[in-house]
C-alpha cells in the first residue's frame, strides 16, 4: 500500500516588510599618494567586483551572493537572501525563509559553513498534535536559515560542485556563509539601520514590529590590528490560518461493489466517475484546519578581532551568537472520514491517481469532532568560538590553521520546560457530514 502524508491549505493575507534604514557612517578618507601602486575602490563596486570574482576564478561551479546584493531588499534572514541565486529554492515556515533547497535537493543534502566552519543545526519547534512540516522538522539535519540575520554577512558562495578546499558532505551544494573582517578597511566605521515589519496576518501581537542592526568596525592606519562588532534584533508577531488534509491512502480499485479502501460501502451508495479496474486512487483520512498566533524575536551578534604582523600572516578570533526565540498559540478543530456503509456519495476527479471531488456520509450514531489548543515554545542558540592563522607563503601556497567550537542548542521553553502543551476534547455531535474538495481554496466541510 502506498501512502502519502499530507496536503497542505493556507489562507495568508500579503505581510509587508516596509524598510526604513537609516545610516550614520564615520570613516576617514584614504587619498592616493604619487607613488601607489594599486586603489582599490570600497563600496557597492567593490562588493559586486568580488562576487563576480569568486566565480570568474573558481574551478567549479560556484555562484556567490555580496552584501549589496542583499541589500536591494529587505530580507528578514539569509535564506530570503539565498533565493536569489540561480538553483537555489527554500522552504518556508511561518511566512519565513527557513532552510534551503538546491538543484533538487532538499535541506538535508546542503553543507553549510560559516567562515569555512560546520555549523551544527537547529530547526523549528517540533509537535504531534496536527504539526505540519513547518512545524515537525525538530531533528532535521538540515540547518534553519531563520537563526542568521542577512545584515551581519558580508556575502555567501554557493558550491555545486566539490572541491579539495570546501568542506565535504553537500550533496546538493556547499553554502558558505561569510562574515565581515575589520581588516577589509582601514580606519573606523560604524553604521545602524532599522526596520519596521508590518504583518496583519495575527490576530494578537502587534502588526507592527521593530528591526535593530548596528555595526561598529576600527583598524589602525597601518592595517596591523583590527576589532569589530555586529549585531541585530528582530521581533514579529504573525498568524496563520489553513487546512491540512492527512494521511491519504492510495490502492487500486478492484471494479467490485466493496473497493480497497471503502470497504463495504451501503448498496445505496452513489460513486461517480468511478476509477477503472485496476486503476490508483485515493482517500484522505482526516482534515484539520488550523489557527495560530505567533511570536519571534532573533538575536544575532559577531564579536572579531584580527591580527596582521606582517603582509602575508593574519590572525583571527572570532566569537559568533545567535539565539532564535519562538512561541505558538494554536487551534485546531479536526474531522475524521468514514468508510463503509456511513458512504451515500463519492465523485471522483479526472486525474491520473484519481481523488474524490465530494464525499457524504450518514452515520447511524453520532460521530466525533475533535477540538484542540496548543502552545509550543522553543529556544534555539548557536554559538561559535574560533581562531583562524592564514599565511601565504608566496602566489602559489598558501597555509590556513583553523580550530573552532561550536554549539546549537534547542530547548523547550514552554510551561514546566515543555515543548508542547495540548489540550483536547472530542464532541461526538455529527451525524452526517459532506467534503468538497475541488473549487475552493481550502477543502470545505458542511456537518449536519
Amino acid at each position: 500500500m502506498l501512502n502519502t502524508l499530507q496536503k497542505n491549505f493556507r489562507i495568508r493575507p500579503l505581510a509587508a516588510a516596509v524598510a526604513s534604514v537609516i545610516s550614520l557612517t564615520a570613516g576617514s578618507m584614504a587619498y592616493a599618494q604619487d607613488d601607489a601602486d594599486e586603489i582599490v575602490i570600497t563600496g557597492i563596486k567593490a562588493s559586486l567586483q568580488a562576487a563576480m570574482d569568486i566565480k570568474r576564478d573558481s574551478a567549479g561551479v560556484v555562484d556567490a551572493i555580496s552584501a549589496e546584493d542583499m541589500g536591494k531588499f529587505p530580507d528578514t534572514n539569509l535564506a530570503e537572501s539565498l533565493q536569489r541565486i540561480t538553483g537555489v529554492s527554500i522552504d518556508r515556515s511561518n511566512g519565513e525563509g527557513s532552510r534551503i533547497t538546491v538543484r533538487g535537493f532538499g535541506p538535508e543534502y546542503n553543507m553549510v559553513t560559516l567562515n569555512g566552519r560546520t555549523l551544527p543545526t537547529g530547526s523549528a519547534y517540533g509537535g504531534s498534535s496536527g504539526a505540519d512540516a513547518s512545524t515537525r522538522a525538530g531533528n532535521s539535519r538540515a540547518f534553519d536559515f531563520a537563526n542568521l540575520a542577512s545584515e551581519a554577512v558580508s556575502g555567501v558562495e554557493v558550491y555545486k560542485t566539490g572541491k579539495a578546499n570546501v568542506a565535504a558532505g553537500g550533496i546538493g551544494a556547499s553554502v558558505n556563509v561569510k562574515t565581515s573582517r575589520p581588516l577589509d578597511s582601514s580606519g573606523f566605521k560604524g553604521s545602524i539601520g532599522g526596520k519596521a515589519v508590518s504583518d496583519t496576518t495575527n490576530r494578537t501581537g502587534d502588526d507592527i514590529t521593530p528591526e535593530v542592526s548596528g555595526l561598529v568596525s576600527w583598524s589602525d592606519d597601518a592595517g596591523v590590528f583590527g576589532v569589530s562588532l555586529t549585531a541585530s534584533y528582530q521581533e514579529r508577531d504573525s498568524g496563520f490560518t489553513g487546512a491540512t488534509v492527512n494521511d491519504w491512502k492510495v490502492e487500486r480499485w478492484n471494479g467490485g461493489s466493496t473497493p480497497t479502501i471503502y470497504d463495504n460501502p451501503a448498496n445505496s451508495t452513489i460513486f461517480k466517475n468511478a476509477p477503472a479496474v485496476g486503476q490508483l486512487y485515493s482517500r484522505p483520512n482526516d482534515i484539520r484546519y488550523t489557527f495560530s498566533d505567533r511570536e519571534r524575536d532573533r538575536t544575532n551578534a559577531q564579536l572579531t578581532f584580527q591580527y596582521r604582523p606582517i603582509e602575508n600572516l593574519t590572525a583571527t578570533l572570532d566569537y559568533t551568537f545567535a539565539q532564535n526565540n519562538q512561541s505558538e498559540h494554536r487551534g485546531e478543530v479536526t474531522t475524521w472520514i468514514q468508510n463503509g456503509s456511513n458512504l451515500t456519495n463519492v465523485e471522483f476527479d479526472n486525474s491520473t491517481i484519481k481523488t474524490p471531488k465530494f464525499v457524504t456520509e450518514v452515520y447511524s450514531s453520532p460521530k466525533d469532532i475533535g477540538f484542540s489548543q496548543q502552545y509550543r515554545a522553543q529556544e534555539d542558540t548557536l554559538e561559535s568560538t574560533g581562531l583562524n592563522l592564514d599565511w601565504a607563503v608566496n602566489d602559489q601556497l598558501t597555509i590556513s590553521v583553523d580550530a573552532h567550537h561550536s554549539t546549537m542548542e534547542s530547548l523547550p521553553t514552554g510551561p514546566g520546560h515543555s515543548g508542547e502543551l495540548d489540550i483536547g476534547v472530542g464532541a461526538t455531535i455529527k451525524t452526517g457530514a459532506s467534503w468538497q474538495f475541488s473549487g475552493a481554496e481550502i477543502p470545505n466541510w458542511t456537518n449536519t
